[in-house]
């Protein structure tokens, strides 16, 4: 970023492929706020911008020149808590967890085990990103996507843990968020399914048809 000339005060839009919709643009921006930058925004969607006629580039990209000359600062973590680990999120699950809610942005055929080395964390609430999606893989809008995690038993007034595959799409669940009207602390697990299928499955910490394994 800093090569690039980007600053922690720029303004970013950031998006995905037509096909895709919103996938890894929704990580993207939540990387770059992790790491200090205050004005990340998320296009939905870049198929509906290409629609709509307006003007786009194949040209290579340039870094910015930057008025002033001067350097880009360095970008940190201004928030660590804004991710869980492993054992944190263990322990968390075995207490009981009732401070938090883990919210899991995969399939039903992946969390509920119906997948190959599938399942899901014990307590987990399942809310598929194609659940938060229109037909033409935008977002919802903000009362249709309210209703939707309202529906999904999604509590507005308790601190969320985000869990998916890899730790990709369950930024779009944070984005989701944002969008409904949701103000909750978020954490992300960044390991998520991927990880946690490894190390907990010694501790029956795995819930497959219903049931630890």
């Amino acid at each position: 970023m800093q090569r690039l000339g980007v600053g922690a005060d720029d303004v970013l839009i950031l998006y995905d492929t037509v096909d895709a919709g919103i996938y890894c643009a929704p990580r993207v921006a939540w990387t770059l706020a992790h790491f200090g930058l205050r004005n990340v925004r998320v296009l939905n969607s870049f198929r509906q911008y290409i629609q709509d006629g307006y003007p786009c580039s194949s040209a290579p990209l340039q870094p910015l020149a930057k008025p002033d000359g001067g350097a880009t600062p360095i970008y940190r973590i201004t928030d660590a808590a804004r991710t869980i680990a492993f054992d944190e999120l263990r322990d968390l699950v075995l207490s009981g967890g009732g401070e938090y809610q883990i919210l899991d942005s995969r399939s039903e055929d992946c969390f509920g085990g119906r997948a190959d080395g599938a399942g899901h964390i014990p307590g987990a609430l399942n809310i598929p990103v194609t659940r938060l999606m229109d037909a033409s893989k935008k977002l919802l809008s903000a009362p249709e996507m309210r209703a939707a995690l309202v529906d999904s038993g999604v509590d507005e007034n308790k601190p969320a843990i985000l869990s998916c595959n890899t730790g990709v799409t369950a930024s779009v669940l944070w984005l989701a968020l944002q969008v409904g009207g949701y103000s909750v602390k978020t954490r992300l697990y960044d390991g998520s399914w991927s990880e946690w299928k490894e190390k907990a499955r010694e501790q029956s910490l795995i819930v497959c048809h219903d049931q630890s394994i």
